[in-house]
């Protein structure tokens, strides 16, 4: 399964959640998985976010 990077310029999600973002992190980008409050239109982080993807499905074993 192949999942995209969406940059925050072009979209935001549609509905509260955690996603995996990549944020700026001082002069480094950083990938790790914020909470995003769709009412607020935020991201639960001070570091600036500027893609984001729907976190993958759970390993639910065989």
């Amino acid at each position: 399964m192949k999942m995209n990077w969406i940059p925050t310029d072009f979209a935001l999600p549609a509905k509260d959640g955690k996603y995996i973002v990549t944020k700026i992190f001082g002069s480094v980008n950083v990938v790790d998985s914020i909470i995003y409050s769709s009412t607020a239109r935020e991201w639960q982080t001070s570091c600036d976010v500027i893609a984001w993807m729907p976190l993958p499905e759970p390993y639910k074993g065989k």
